[in-house]
């Protein structure tokens, strides 16, 4: 009896919590006119293969070529990575640049920050979009994202989901595809209510007074998350907020990942910057996590009364879910909903053991860590 009222209300309030977040989703934020300055930004590291698809989305974009720049950091690759960014520079008539990064004695200056720290040096623009090699960005990105910055607004997030044509006939990337919804989603209502926790680097945008007034990339000690570190220095200012708008115009494609050892990397890059999170974020994602990791408890000790308990979670889970693929049109895939459960509950086990095991963290052929830190 005392465990069939301790997982019931485990359960319910989670879901309250999850429709609560589903509701608050699509609040509306005051806009500005007019085309500002804007410097897009790509950190490129071994993407010969991701970059076209990518600079072909930056062809199309829906966005004045005299007020636009394009900046191609090429991260000391490995392939044919410069030789594909510079083979586009006929084809775009705004100012668009390939640039290689190099090495700095700045401790700060590592990894994915290095290259993009040495970028937005040759920014031009008011307004900074930062995305990733592996992306294709929608043609109304950069109009749409520049209309977020009000007084007060120094960063803007975005939504990024893995292409669709990518995930078909691939479950683990649907999985992921549910995932990210449901993890972006939370983000962006946290964000509506004053609470903005986490942001995504490969749809970033940021104001250049709030960079500088944040100190840059150099001041800003290096974390692997660097993406929530900028945002916290941001906000630290107390002069600016940073927003996460769930907007249909600024939703941009991703490569899903690999596999599910890719996965757990990815993961555990995560959950070194979720020591950043507090307050309301912490709650959610603490709450999140406890209600995915013992659903399976619930069979086992409140037997068919755990079917509706089961119910309860997925309607809490589908209420966020829904709203973002909606937005992303792919309602379909909701039909893949009794299934997120399963994969919320392995991943997190996964990553625990392998914490076990080493606290370093390999993402794009570097390592990071106690052990190693290049």
């Amino acid at each position: 009896m005392v465990l069939e009222i301790i997982f019931t209300l485990l359960v319910v309030c989670y879901t309250g919590i999850a429709i609560w977040l589903a509701i608050g989703m699509l609040k509306p934020y005051r806009h500005r006119e007019g085309c500002p300055r804007v410097s897009v930004v790509v950190p490129a590291r071994n993407e010969e293969h991701n970059l076209p698809p990518l600079l072909e989305s930056l062809l199309n974009l829906d966005y004045p070529k005299e007020n636009l720049q394009i900046l191609i950091a090429n991260d000391q690759s490995e392939d044919r990575t410069l030789e594909v960014a510079e083979s586009y520079k006929s084809r775009f008539q705004c100012d668009y640049r390939v640039l290689s990064s190099y090495d700095e004695e700045n401790s700060n200056l590592r990894g994915r920050v290095r290259p993009i720290a040495q970028a937005l040096d040759y920014a031009k623009g008011d307004i900074f979009c930062i995305t990733d090699a592996d992306c294709v960005v929608p043609p109304s990105w950069v109009r749409a994202v520049a209309r977020y910055f009000t007084d007060g607004v120094g960063l803007v997030g975005g939504i990024t989901l893995p292409h669709r044509k990518a995930i078909r006939g691939n479950f683990f990337g649907v999985m992921e595809t549910l995932d990210w919804a449901f993890l972006l989603g939370a983000s962006a209502t946290l964000s509506s209510r004053g609470h903005s926790q986490a942001i995504i680097g490969n749809n970033l945008s940021l104001s250049r007074e709030a960079y500088q007034a944040a100190g840059t990339y150099r001041n800003i000690p290096f974390s692997v998350t660097e993406d929530l570190a900028l945002m916290q220095a941001i906000q630290g200012t107390g002069r600016f907020r940073a927003i996460l708008p769930a907007d249909a115009a600024t939703l941009m494609r991703t490569q899903p990942l690999s596999s599910f050892a890719a996965l757990i990397s990815q993961r555990r890059r995560w959950l070194k910057g979720s020591a950043r999170i507090k307050g309301l974020g912490l709650f959610v994602l603490a709450y999140g996590f406890l209600a995915h990791l013992t659903w399976p408890l619930w069979f086992l000790f409140l037997g068919m009364y755990g079917f509706l308990c089961f119910a309860i979670l997925l309607a809490g889970d589908g209420a966020v879910i829904y709203r973002v693929l909606k937005l992303a049109r792919q309602r379909t895939l909701i039909s893949f909903l009794p299934l997120y459960p399963v994969y919320a509950f392995a991943y997190p086990l996964v990553l625990a053991v392998s914490y076990l095991f080493t606290r370093r963290v390999k993402w794009k052929g570097r390592v990071y860590g106690p052990e190693k830190d290049k």
